[in-house]
């Protein structure tokens, strides 16, 4: 299985997560249960950048891929 599968399953999971922690939030407060929907929220946030970021290596390489790139073609249209 790939990573960008798996993110989006975790990412699936975290989020049936915090919608049975906002059920709960909002069927009586309890203070356990926020700190548990922020550390979800935390994940998530973490997550969804991790899936940005691979979907952009996929699509466009890595950060190394990118700037070797731009240097190459820099230095081409300084030739000319």
């Amino acid at each position: 299985m790939s990573v960008a599968v798996e993110v989006g399953l975790e990412i699936e999971r975290l989020v049936c997560r915090r919608q049975t922690l906002q059920r709960q939030l909002a069927e009586a407060y309890d203070p356990a249960l926020v700190c548990d929907c922020r550390q979800v929220e935390k994940q998530l946030s973490r997550l969804w950048e991790a899936k940005r970021i691979a979907s952009a290596e996929r699509r466009f390489g890595t950060r190394g891929d990118i700037l070797a790139r731009a240097r190459q073609e820099r230095s081409l249209t300084h030739n000319r």
